[in-house]
């Protein structure tokens, strides 16, 4: 029944979000790392997205980008690049009814890629570790779509930062 999927849900909460005080945290950490972990857990969107079973706060940023545009609806086909850790499948799962809890409504589909691991979403499929340039993900990807195409494609990715100005725009801009 609901009681093993409550389980999940509850295990899958644990593992991407951090159920802990700040406090616990900051032992053996710097001041800045410590006010940042201070500022992270009083974050309204950190505590929303935990109270709303979102992996992390991004969830909000697709929601609201989607409440204005209308861009997932239901039955669409959406590629998530650079799902870790997979709050914006979250949200393209119920928006596209990729899990078919909408009888009435078409079923659609959600493919999320990122070179780490997303933990399990019903209604998701994930292709992980996978790097969305290497034409094998991408010839993979177009196995995995039904149809072989999206209607969808989000991406939340940035190169890391290196701390060079120039170096970190053309990367940006090289992605």
């Amino acid at each position: 029944g609901g009681g093993g999927r409550s389980w999940k849900l509850i295990g899958a909460a644990l593992r991407c979000q951090r159920f802990h005080a700040a406090g616990s945290h900051c032992k053996g950490r710097t001041g800045a790392e410590h006010l940042w972990l201070t500022r992270h857990f009083k974050d309204p969107f950190v505590k929303a997205a935990k109270v709303e079973s979102y992996r992390c706060r991004s969830a909000f940023k697709l929601l609201e980008v989607d409440d204005r545009h209308k861009i997932l609806r239901p039955g669409l086909r959406v590629l998530d690049c650079g799902a870790a850790p997979g709050a914006w499948s979250q949200v393209a799962v119920q928006r596209v009814n990729a899990a078919g809890t909408d009888p009435s409504a078409p079923v659609g589909f959600v493919l999320g890629v990122d070179l780490l691991h997303v933990f399990p979403l019903e209604g998701a499929t994930f292709l992980c570790p996978a790097d969305v340039t290497d034409p094998k993900t991408l010839q993979r990807i177009r196995e995995l779509l039904p149809g072989g195409r999206a209607d969808v494609i989000l991406s939340d990715m940035a190169p890391n930062a290196t701390g060079i100005r120039s170096l970190d725009h053309d990367r940006l801009i090289g992605f």
